[in-house]
């Protein structure tokens, strides 16, 4: 018998086989977060693991960090490469 239970993390209802499953969060929430994404073309961008202003721009110290567009179209990346 299956039941429905918020999940711990990010309190989106989710099925679960019983209530004495060990992991409380969502399978999206267990997700790991990578720092490096390679995509086919060879293109490798550097994931920003810091804060966000309302715009998603990487911030630092209230600054926001590495400014500038991106050519690579991911406001969260860092590489040096990719800013214009």
């Amino acid at each position: 018998m299956e039941s429905k239970r918020l999940c711990a993390r990010c309190g989106i209802d989710r099925e679960l086989p019983s209530k004495k499953t060990k992991n409380e969060v969502c399978r999206g929430c267990r997700v790991k977060v990578e720092h490096v994404i390679r995509y086919e073309n060879g293109e490798t961008c550097l994931a920003w693991r810091g804060d966000f202003d309302r715009d998603d721009n990487p911030v630092h110290n209230g600054q926001i960090f590495m400014a500038g567009q991106r050519r690579c179209g991911h406001k969260d990346c860092i590489n040096p490469e990719h800013i214009e």
